[in-house]
């Protein structure tokens, strides 16, 4: 009778560590396996005759967001860095990381996608000198979509490691 108590408590615990096994390998086969699209998009605002251009390359795959933000005028020092953020109902909302006086800088940026372009929200500085995105804040500043092999200069590389959170 022992034996047979024995043998029932084995046969139990092999059987629950077959199960567990084999919901493990149910599992794994069960992900599905995604081709993941990116689509890339340039937009070009040009003013002042060419003198200045604001420009925005987006990469997005599902709701993932990357790409980049450029601030040129003539003149005046480039303001220039990196994008990432999610979209949703063609509303972007990501940060901005930028590099102004050796610092990299990080400040949020709200950018609506339409198929002519791309519009921005201001954004402005709090007292602690933090960025963010008034409230009421309409989507004034308009990119027109451009050819992306006419955007004006290759891809950023991301500075991961160098962000500062404030603005100043």
């Amino acid at each position: 009778m022992k034996k047979y108590m024995i043998l029932t408590i084995v046969l139990l615990g092999c059987a629950g560590y077959v199960n567990a096994q084999t919901k493990r390998a149910v599992k794994q086969v069960k992900k599905p396996v995604t081709n993941t699209v990116v689509d890339t998009m340039c937009y070009m605002s040009v003013e002042d005759g060419g003198k200045t251009k604001n420009s925005v390359r987006l990469a997005i795959s599902g709701s993932k967001v990357d790409g980049e933000l450029r601030y040129f005028t003539e003149g005046e020092k480039t303001a220039e860095g990196v994008i990432e953020g999610t979209i949703k109902d063609d509303i972007i909302t990501a940060d901005w990381i930028f590099k102004k006086d050796g610092e990299y800088l990080k400040i949020p940026v709200s950018l609506k996608v339409t198929p002519t372009g791309v519009w921005q929200k201001p954004s402005a500085v709090n007292e602690k000198g933090e960025g963010y995105i008034p409230d009421d804040a309409q989507f004034l500043y308009e990119f027109p979509k451009i050819d992306c092999k006419d955007y004006p200069s290759k891809p950023l590389v991301h500075p991961k490691d160098k962000i500062k959170i404030s603005i100043y």
